[in-house]
């Protein structure tokens, strides 16, 4: 914090204030609110609003990033009042970001949908639960019997529970019949990456950024994206460690780096292939591959291209950082999930999780690479199999169906369902050729409005439920608030359209649906309800042995 408080008179008249003419500017402001001892901070958000033995105080985890920090939820009168810290030192470290302690006002907006509806003349129009469930199982079944099930695809989201992403795969696979599941993530070359069997993600833990002696950021701004993590960082460097940041754009961090690499716009891509053919072609390099230099031979012509398109300087700087990462006593090397679908940095995944393999930096202690995911179960959404090459636990789909962008243009698809996203927001406008759209959401999003049936869901404090962090720590979603009237959780709603549709589905609880995530999901194996107490469990390392 550039700006921070300042003590303003003297004796008696001393008050807690600001530099003359600067603001107290921090994402991270809040904290000073929990910390002050004496209660002269307050926050305007809470102050006044209630007493705070009239407050019910509900362990939970932050739904606003992927770090899944966790917090206490104080509510009062079925109404969020404001959100603390709860520490926890593998994820959050006894921090929380402005985001996560203030952004909750969706939960309470006035603007949340209470009731199903359906278009009529042009027009979305209230109904009843029963009515909109018999109309869209009704629907489905003419489209299906006209065009056939794989005319039906299904949206998922990044933001529903692990249960919840669960059954909307097992309801379209299973129910429906169709392969065409999806979720607007990052590019990635298959499920898994190929070099260690295990999912697309992080391969070191949060806690463990603070031992490693080099860190790098490509195309990534955590201090906007994962705030929390930014700390974990700058934490690091206080430790010793060399931060360098690789990117286009400006970032906070720049100003505590070692070294700011500025890449031409879209130029991630080429980087990553500059820092790989460099470390491939050391003579000493920790994991030798003669294969894969080789290839890299093959395709100098290529790499030309990408060293013209960066410039003699950058490049010469990217070969630099190059030997560091080869040379580190351990090196992390993260990268934004959504930088891999720039154009050029389709390989930027493998290239960067190959460059980590090469010069040793995986698999030890404050060595890693990885994404650095979009939102609070980003990764939650992959292990339960909302992608179209792949089950839950990443077994391989019989039929791999259309991706994300497919279902968003394709002529052939007559229908479509949409869990709490908004492709709306990457398309001016949903194909032409849909007959049905079902969305399911808290609020008439871009995507709602173009509906034919919209059906109102809950926000992650008004149910239980699990979430899987960006280091895959699985955190329980207790539920703070009693449901909004007329609304029903995500989990509920697909029990329900399953059941119009002719399965015997008997849920009761997301509980009931955990127990059978972990008898099918390897990562999962042996996670029970309890184990996931007031602050879930890293199954990584026990359930990757067991995959």
């Amino acid at each position: 914090m550039d700006n921070g408080l300042v003590m303003i008179a003297r004796g008696y008249k001393m008050e807690v204030g600001t530099a003359p003419d600067h603001a107290f500017d921090s994402i991270f402001s809040g904290n000073t609110v929990e910390m002050c001892p004496v209660g002269a901070l307050t926050a305007t958000t809470y102050r006044f609003k209630a007493r705070p033995w009239e407050l019910k105080r509900i362990p939970s985890v932050c739904n606003n990033c992927s770090v899944g920090c966790n917090v206490r939820t104080d509510v009062r009168v079925d109404k969020i009042m404001r959100n603390v810290s709860r520490a926890n030192d593998a994820i959050d470290d006894g921090w929380l970001c402005d985001r996560g302690r203030w952004g909750f006002e969706f939960v309470n907006s006035p603007q949340r949908l209470r009731t199903p509806m359906i278009r009529r003349n042009g027009q979305l129009s209230a109904v009843s639960w029963d009515q909109a469930f018999y109309l869209i199982s009704s629907r489905l079944g003419d489209i299906i019997n006209k065009h056939g099930k794989k005319a039906v695809g299904g949206i998922g989201s990044t933001r529903t529970t692990n249960e919840e992403a669960y059954l909307f795969q097992k309801l379209l696979r299973q129910v429906i019949g169709t392969p065409h599941v999806d979720h607007h993530h990052g590019h990635f070359p298959g499920p898994r990456d190929s070099m260690t069997g295990k999912p697309w993600m992080m391969t070191n833990s949060i806690a463990e950024i603070e031992q490693a002696s080099h860190i790098v950021l490509i195309a990534a701004d955590p201090y906007q994206r994962q705030p929390v993590l930014d700390l974990r960082i700058k934490k690091a460097m206080k430790g010793g460690a060399k931060i360098y940041i690789v990117n286009a754009n400006e970032t906070e961090l720049d100003r505590f780096a070692l070294q700011k690499i500025t890449l031409p716009v879209q130029g991630a891509g080429a980087a990553a292939k500059v820092l790989l053919s460099t470390v491939v072609r050391q003579e000493n390099m920790k994991a030798p591959d003669e294969a894969l230099r080789a290839k890299m031979v093959q395709e100098d012509a290529i790499m030309r291209g990408h060293e013209e398109a960066l410039g003699n300087e950058v490049t010469a700087q990217l070969r630099e950082l190059a030997h560091e990462i080869a040379q580190a006593k351990g090196a992390i090397i993260l990268y934004d999930e959504m930088a891999t679908l720039e154009a050029g940095s389709e390989e930027l995944a493998a290239d960067l999780q190959t460059l980590a393999v090469v010069t040793g930096n995986i698999d030890r202690p404050g060595a890693g690479v990885g994404p650095l995911f979009e939102d609070a179960n980003s990764l939650g959404a992959r292990d339960m199999g909302l992608l179209p090459d792949a089950l839950p636990g990443y077994k391989p789909a019989e039929e791999t169906g259309m991706a994300y962008d497919e279902m968003l243009s394709s002529p052939q698809l007559k229908a479509l369902f949409v869990m709490g996203a908004n492709p709306a927001r990457h398309v001016e406008k949903l194909s032409s050729s849909l007959e049905l759209l079902v969305v399911q959401d808290i609020m008439l999003t871009e995507t709602a409005q173009q509906a034919d049936v919209v059906l109102p869901a809950v926000t992650y404090a008004e149910k239980d439920g699990s979430m899987t962090n960006i280091d895959h720590h699985v955190q329980a979603i207790r539920q703070a608030l009693r449901p909004l009237p007329g609304t029903k959780a995500d989990w509920e709603i697909i029990v329900e359209i399953a059941r119009h549709m002719g399965a015997k589905w008997s849920y009761a609880s997301p509980k009931q649906i955990l127990l059978e995530i972990a008898e099918e999901n390897p990562f999962y194996t042996g996670l029970d309800w309890e184990e996931l107490g007031a602050q879930g469990v890293r199954t990584q390392e026990q359930e990757v042995a067991r995959a």
